[in-house]
């Protein structure tokens, strides 16, 4: 037996103009997107990450029933050697940044980097794409929990909240140079 349930058609008929707005915000994002990735071609990646696959962007609608962007930088999703950045849009929830190591690969990860994650936090699972689990974690990156997760047998996820401001120039650069940063870590 289906249930039954009315449509709100206030909302149906008066939508029009948050759906505008809403692929406004969408096409400022995708921009955003386009100039970090233009930023950071395969053969600069190729140096760091002999793997790397480059930069791409996705979207979809059903991140726990909300949409979502994201941006990924090297694109190396082996469970045991891979290794990723990912910016994440989650409409509704947050702009997040992901650094998500494999298994094996979190072993060249240095407690000496604490200070630079110290506004991160950390995760360890087998999924690195729970995000709803991920961001309800508060488990802050300190050296102590930086070396239990690199002991453990699980994928390392490492991210943060961005607080990106209005000007879309603006917050381009700031994750330009988060990239960057991160990926000056990684090279030895």
């Amino acid at each position: 037996m289906s249930s039954h349930k009315n449509l709100d058609l206030d909302f149906w008929e008066s939508s029009k103009d948050f759906f505008h707005r809403y692929q406004d915000q969408v096409d400022i994002i995708e921009e955003m997107f386009t100039e970090v990735a233009n930023a950071f071609p395969q053969e600069k990646l190729r140096l760091i990450f002999q793997n790397s696959k480059g930069c791409k962007f996705n979207k979809g609608s059903q991140l726990k029933r909300l949409p979502y962007q994201v941006l990924d930088i090297v694109r190396d999703f082996d469970a045991e050697k891979g290794f990723n950045i990912r910016f994440l849009n989650w409409w509704g929830v947050g702009f997040f940044v992901f650094i998500t190591y494999g298994s094996g690969k979190k072993n060249n990860v240095s407690a000496n980097w604490t200070p630079f994650f110290q506004n991160f936090k950390l995760h360890c699972s087998e999924s690195p794409f729970d995000y709803t689990e991920i961001v309800k974690g508060q488990v802050v990156v300190s050296i102590e929990n930086l070396d239990a997760a690199i002991n453990s047998s699980c994928q390392l996820t490492l991210w943060k909240r961005i607080d990106l401001p209005n000007d879309s120039k603006e917050a381009s650069n700031i994750m330009v140079k988060l990239t960057e940063d991160i990926l000056s870590y990684h090279i030895y």
